[in-house]
């Protein structure tokens, strides 16, 4: 039993590893205690998660069923024990990764220290015990465009251009050949992008340059949403989509929609072309964006509901019917903006930076656009996607992440699907371990549980099981392990089964 509460609404990291003979409980990344003695194999057929059964013996609570109140995130169970540096790191995961700034000796004389770049985390320079100070160059590549490419790869987008190639006049879609475009009219290719200096490159746009990309992409449905990064200190279109040509136009003419673009107020403004248009201003961001820093934007259409989004956080929403016009050319870094309220121009082409650009033919919900906007910064931060790669190293039988928003299967990210689980009662799209919009996390209200397959913990003397939870209420179960058989009914349990008509255990 933790010395220290646990009932404070913070988020906290158990670990209770075992092997044949001893088991041992972790918290936050610390060791509380071990018991010695043989560790009995269950043999289960599921197991809970946010319920269990509890009495005096085991929890100093009447006998019955204990359901707890509050979060849960995370959920893995793996057939072998855990050992201290891989508990310590996991929960070392959710957070950024310490700076060792100073070398001090016994002697109390400084050895050598360290300084980093504030936007990468990189080491820069050391210096050393005799003052001399050693450079470190930039590595040609990093984990950050990684971590960001693969949190827009798991939102199945359309069409994805990272818009770092350094020649060429090819814009390569991420998504295959039939989706690639082309640069038109001098684009400036490998610029420093979104992330750090030295890892992925952007393109850079002015007059008469664009890109040019498949609009048939584009103009699928009316479920749908554009996003992309970008960088100016003056007004211009980011996305256009229109009727006629760029390329050498004076005017607009034919039909025209700037899908995202930056008018002269030095705001961002986003929609799709609606019937009636007159009545249905672009939404438009709250503060301004021609700071010359980066800034990620989306527009998503869902039906007749269009919403705005300025890094990360929602702008705001219309209705109106969406209309793709007779419109058949689609450009980054340029379009037609006539008319539009805040336009930058007839014929506007956009004086700045744009970088991973994706078209989706689905909606992205909140939670979504907040994910792919931490993901920039997943370099130098903790989140969902690294925090899962490191659990996954360490060979899990199971991973129940907890990231649905619908329906009622708890998917476990190993195992092939085969260890899926069942939500009964217990409310999704909670904020999880790393706040919201990065891998959500499920609440329970005191009375729901998730049923999990008991064969991930049956049989086995030698496991772990890890899980992160905040609570502000005591006397509760975060996962119990039930017998094989309903202690009431003589059944066997079963996915829709209560926990206690199966007798579980914490």
């Amino acid at each position: 039993m933790s010395t220290q509460s646990v009932t404070d609404g913070a988020w906290h990291h158990v670990v209770l590893t075992s092997t044949a003979t001893a088991q041992t409980l972790y918290l936050d990344g610390a060791k509380v205690g071990s018991l010695t003695g043989t560790v009995q194999a269950r043999d289960g057929h599921y197991a809970y998660v946010g319920a269990g059964w509890g009495n005096e013996g085991w929890m100093g609570v009447p006998a019955g069923t204990h359901y707890f109140e509050g979060a849960i995130d995370d959920v893995a169970v793996y057939h072998h024990a855990l050992d201290p540096a891989t508990i310590a790191e996991h929960f070392s995961a959710r957070h950024a990764t310490g700076m060792m700034n100073k070398v001090v000796l016994p002697s109390g004389r400084t050895h050598a220290t360290a300084e980093y770049d504030s936007a990468s985390g990189r080491l820069t320079s050391t210096t050393d015990e005799n003052g001399g100070v050693w450079r470190v160059s930039h590595e040609a590549f990093s984990s950050g465009s990684a971590a960001y490419a693969h949190a827009v790869g798991t939102s199945t987008p359309a069409a994805y251009w990272r818009l770092n190639e350094r020649s060429g006049a090819v814009v390569r879609s991420e998504t295959g050949d039939a989706t690639d475009g082309s640069y038109q009219g001098g684009v400036d290719l490998g610029l420093p992008g979104a992330f750090a200096d030295g890892d992925d490159t952007a393109a850079g746009f002015g007059p008469g340059a664009y890109a040019e990309i498949p609009g048939d992409v584009l103009r699928r449905g009316t479920d749908l949403a554009v996003e992309l990064w970008f960088r100016t200190s003056e007004p211009g279109v980011l996305v256009g989509d229109q009727g006629a040509p760029l390329g050498g136009a004076t005017t607009s003419t034919g039909g025209w929609t700037p899908l995202l673009y930056v008018g002269t107020d030095n705001k961002l403004h986003g929609k799709f072309y609606t019937v009636p248009a007159l009545t249905t201003t672009p939404l438009a961001s709250v503060s301004t964006v021609t700071d010359g820093e980066w800034h990620h934007a989306v527009v998503s259409a869902s039906g007749d509901v269009q919403t705005l989004y300025l890094d990360g956080i929602k702008q705001g929403t219309l209705n109106a019917t969406l209309n793709h016009q007779a419109n058949k050319y689609t450009y980054i870094g340029g379009g037609f903006a006539k008319g539009w309220p805040s336009t930058p121009g007839d014929v506007s082409f956009f004086p700045g930076q744009i970088d991973e650009v994706a078209v989706y033919d689905r909606p992205l919900d909140a939670a979504a656009v907040a994910s792919h906007f931490r993901a920039r910064t997943g370099l130098v931060r903790g989140n969902g996607f690294q925090y899962r790669g490191t659990v996954v190293a360490d060979g899990p039988s199971a991973y129940w992440r907890f990231d649905e928003s619908t329906g009622t299967t708890a998917r476990s990210a190993v195992a092939d699907g085969h260890a899926s689980g069942t939500y009964n009662g217990v409310t999704l799209g909670a904020a999880g371990i790393f706040g919201r919009g990065d891998n959500p996390s499920v609440y329970f209200g005191g009375s729901g549980s998730v049923a999990v397959p008991g064969e991930s913990l049956a049989g086995r003397t030698s496991l772990a099981m890890e899980l992160w939870f905040r609570t502000k209420k005591a006397n509760a179960v975060l996962l119990g392990s039930p017998s094989a058989r309903s202690r009431r009914t003589g059944g066997r349990c079963s996915a829709s089964t209560r926990p206690e008509s199966c007798g579980a255990a914490s």
